[in-house]
């Protein structure tokens, strides 16, 4: 039951485990370490309704969350065929365990009891340890089976990321090919968008990549020096006979096809809006046209054209904004595009209607925690505000101010790492878009948002203020 967590902060890697302990049982299990409370991984985790948007094994649950009570569960193994059952819950303690137990046929014939078990880790971080415990005749003559779905395969992985990304963004990717390529390195890997790479990295297949907690010194365990080319960790190769000391340090340890799929995974979410165009928008348009005729009709024959509509939907993509919600979308570009044809603008009031979204996206607990800009500064980038001869907004600021301003702002973002949240500039709505399309020319890994797009529900807390 191999795979790759998704978390505000990024991916989190799973550590697996296989334990066979006698011809008739058999465990699986994984644990990953979640950058927040208990209290929230609890609420995802009895989501029920919302299971199919981010676990591609467990692909719906329903029930009554009492125990005794039957759940309906249904399973997507990677390689295997899907099944659905009806297991009772045996605990659910709340921020604590929730476990059922299942049955294939008869009692004692193929059993399967599944367990979600959290720990708080200071405070603020929760160790997740998900597993099955298999029991009963059957578990010998499957064990192969059980096998496949604990070590996964890497076709099976992409497969599994192609269609989350359709659940949590709304859109399909195109396919991924996968061929070999002579003028590479032995173990090298290169991942290419239309002909461009965009990224590159080298393997050791009979290797495992340990990656070294914040503070821990990767010259505690023997190996080859590296960087984790997801997120640039610090990591060792080493050998499988060294995992159980690499793990007692403290070290994550992933295997070669985790590493390659969870670099793709970072690398489709940061150019998503690179992998689509006007059919593929054109195929989203024609599905969602089945159930809303009018408004397709309404947006794309009369209002805008289809290059208009790519255009919007690949600038919320760019700043990692899902376009599922279509309809929304659309019908806010019907209600504003008699304001303005700037798209730059009316993508602006498009964000301002998926405020849900975005502010899901990014706060912590509820909270949201940003960097704010003293009202004089933000007039002074007001003033300089312009459109560049494609349309797209940006500054007119002089090489001291930019120089001033960047240098400030990147000072400022390195609080974030205290509160477990990347870095969020909060701003006028006027100004997002232009300081946004400025900014990308200097600074990369940060976030800016409007006030107009941020949920009544959310606490807003500052963590400086740039003057």
């Amino acid at each position: 039951m191999t795979s790759c967590q998704c978390t505000r902060n990024g991916w989190v890697y799973t550590r697996v485990s296989g334990n066979l302990w006698e011809d008739n049982m058999k465990e699986i299990k994984a644990e990953i370490m979640i950058n927040s409370a208990p209290e929230k991984v609890w609420s995802v985790l009895t989501d029920f309704e919302n299971y199919p948007r981010w676990n591609l094994f467990i692909t719906d649950i329903s029930g009554r969350k009492t125990i005794g009570s039957s759940l309906k569960v249904s399973i997507n193994p990677p390689g295997g065929k899907g099944m659905t059952f009806k297991p009772v819950l045996l605990k659910f303690e709340e921020n604590k365990e929730f476990r059922w137990k299942g049955k294939l046929f008869i009692k004692g014939i193929f059993d399967g009891e599944h367990y979600f078990i959290l720990s708080s880790e200071d405070g603020s971080k929760t160790k997740l340890i998900q597993g099955e415990k298999f029991s009963g005749i059957l578990v010998g003559l499957l064990g192969k089976t059980l096998d496949k779905t604990k070590d996964g395969r890497l076709i099976d992985r992409i497969k599994g990321l192609r269609r989350q990304f359709a659940s949590s963004h709304g859109i399909i990717i195109p396919s991924i090919h996968i061929r070999d390529n002579l003028k590479l390195q032995a173990e090298e890997y290169v991942f290419s968008i239309k002909g461009s790479e965009v990224g590159r990295y080298t393997i050791h297949v009979d290797k495992l990549l340990a990656m070294a907690p914040e503070g821990v010194d990767t010259n505690l365990i023997k190996g080859v020096k590296t960087k984790e080319p997801a997120f640039n960790l610090d990591a060792v190769w080493i050998n499988p006979n060294d995992k159980n000391r690499a793990e007692a340090l403290g070290f994550t340890i992933v295997d070669t096809a985790t590493v390659i799929s969870t670099h793709l995974t970072e690398l489709i979410r940061k150019n998503a809006h690179k992998l689509i165009g006007r059919q593929e928008v054109g195929k989203l348009l024609d599905v969602f046209g089945k159930t809303n005729p009018k408004l397709v009709e309404e947006v794309v024959l009369n209002l805008l054209s289809l290059g208009e509509i790519v255009t919007v939907i690949k600038n919320l993509l760019y700043e990692e904004v899902p376009v599922k919600d279509l309809q929304s979308i659309l019908e806010t570009l019907a209600d504003n595009v008699h304001k303005t044809k700037n798209i730059d603008i009316l993508t602006e009031f498009v964000r301002q209607s998926l405020a849900g979204y975005i502010t899901n996206q990014f706060s912590v607990d509820k909270t949201l925690y940003t960097l704010l800009l003293d009202p004089k500064l933000e007039a002074m980038i007001k003033e300089s505000m312009q459109s560049n001869k494609g349309g797209d907004l940006t500054l007119n600021l002089s090489p001291q101010k930019t120089e001033a301003m960047v240098q400030d702002l990147t000072e400022a973002m390195a609080y974030f790492e205290n509160f477990n949240s990347n870095p969020i500039i909060l701003v006028t709505p006027e100004i997002r878009k232009a300081l946004k399309n400025y900014l990308d020319r200097f600074i990369q890994g940060y976030t800016i948002l409007s006030y107009s797009e941020i949920s009544s529900n959310i606490e807003i807390k500052s963590i400086a203020t740039l003057d």
